[in-house]
């Protein structure tokens, strides 16, 4: 429940029906402490309900001690919560990178029954109200993400890497 409350104050979720509403591709949410969602949108027949599937969420590295000391500075965190959700955060999984786009892809299979390729995904960054600002769409988190799984790709030796992954222009805007 508490990474459902993590998504939902994100403040986004309307944000993710809309996209959902209007594309048929995952989208992948990134927080710029790194945090990361994937959504898949799936609309009743009916159009009597929206059903949006998340996974997440998942970390591509540890939160170092100073960001988790940043993420605690927000007054909606009560004190006596902090102790609480430093586990949580800390319970968050390490996912490699092109490891989580894989998992996204056969999320949106098993909604969609539709096979999609890395690069027909949306990537988002859902900044704080006060990075909002910047009128920047990408963040580091977006460029850690995208370099990390152009590395593991690498080092694996894949020779498909460029139909796996999202164009650097698509990723980091």
């Amino acid at each position: 429940a508490i990474y459902d409350t993590l998504f939902r104050s994100s403040g986004r979720l309307d944000e993710a029906i809309a996209f959902g509403r209007e594309n048929s591709g995952p989208l992948i949410i990134t927080t710029k402490y790194g945090l990361m969602w994937s959504v898949i949108y799936e609309q009743d027949e009916d159009a009597e309900a929206d059903l949006l599937y998340t996974l997440g969420p998942v970390l591509s590295s540890p939160l170092m001690e100073e960001t988790i000391a940043d993420i605690l500075k927000n007054p909606q965190i009560r004190a006596s919560w902090k102790p609480k959700f430093i586990r949580y955060l800390k319970a968050i999984k390490i996912i490699p990178v092109p490891e989580f786009f894989r998992d996204t892809m056969m999320l949106h299979y098993c909604v969609t029954g539709r096979y999609i390729k890395a690069s027909e995904m949306t990537f988002q960054s859902f900044e704080e109200p006060d990075d909002a600002s910047s009128g920047r769409r990408g963040n580091y988190a977006d460029f850690f993400a995208f370099e990390s799984g152009i590395i593991n790709y690498i080092r694996t030796g894949d020779i498909h890497y460029k139909e796996k992954i999202p164009s650097a222009s698509s990723t980091l805007h």
